[in-house]
């Protein structure tokens, strides 16, 4: 499903995806930026971004704001022109730890009704983080607080995610037994092996349809998926899109 949206210059949005994905295409040179589940995006006033929904349910808490209601934020956001933030009408971060405590005061803000001095610091909060860092695609997430075991070897597949990974070299590498390791895996993050590792593939298979012209058969060999068939599962499993649909959305104007 496509569509357009243009935000006023004298309004900023704010939006919280929580299901579904998201495709926004915006200037300048029609930069692509994909926004997955669990993610935050800000959309800066004067913006305009063509929108691609990916398959399924969408689920997203969304928040505008005057420009003029936060003065100094408004401030800083144009001093941030190029080159420094490369003119960025749309940004995306993964809903990390740091940035969900700010959207959980967001939302408490929004909930008590009229708190305007709380809103607008998680506003300002979520937005100053998100223009500071790089847009992030992020689909293999992790909690916090994994035994050394475990995070040692998802480090090593977050480097080498194109290398062969069977369960029983993961949990040799991790001093576990194949079954306890799966089980303990699974326990903690919430899906199994298998899948964190495609979910890795993944992310660097959407990177390259966003930012390269590479054939889908090219990037599923240099993403660790044996065929262009299991890239397009992994990415429709997990995004809700193929591939083609990266490159398929209209540019943004």
């Amino acid at each position: 499903m496509f569509g357009r949206a243009s935000i006023d210059e004298s309004v900023n949005f704010l939006a919280i995806n929580l299901h579904g994905t998201l495709l926004m295409r915006a200037p300048p040179q029609g930069r692509l930026v994909v926004v997955p589940p669990a993610s935050v995006v800000l959309v800066s006033g004067g913006a305009s971004a063509s929108i691609c929904a990916g398959r399924g349910e969408h689920l997203v808490t969304a928040v505008s704001w005057a420009s003029s209601a936060s003065p100094v934020l408004t401030a800083w956001m144009r001093d941030r022109s190029p080159p420094d933030c490369q003119g960025r009408a749309v940004a995306c971060q993964p809903l990390r730890p740091h940035l969900a405590l700010a959207a959980v005061r967001l939302e408490e803000a929004r909930a008590a009704g009229g708190a305007e001095p709380l809103l607008l610091s998680a506003i300002e909060e979520l937005a100053t983080r998100l223009l500071l860092s790089e847009d992030e695609l992020q689909l293999a997430s992790l909690p916090p607080g994994l035994p050394d075991a475990l995070r040692d070897v998802t480090g090593k597949v977050r480097e080498q995610p194109t290398a062969r990974w069977p369960l029983g070299l993961a949990a040799d590498a991790a001093g576990y037994s194949a079954f306890y390791f799966s089980r303990v895996f699974r326990s903690l993050v919430g899906y199994g092996f298998k899948e964190f590792v495609d979910r890795c593939r993944t992310e660097i298979a959407v990177q390259k349809l966003c930012t390269t012209m590479d054939t889908v058969a090219a990037i599923a060999a240099a993403s660790g998926f044996g065929t262009p068939h299991s890239l397009r599962l992994s990415v429709l499993e997990y995004l809700g899109l193929l591939p083609s649909e990266f490159r398929a959305a209209p540019e943004g104007t």
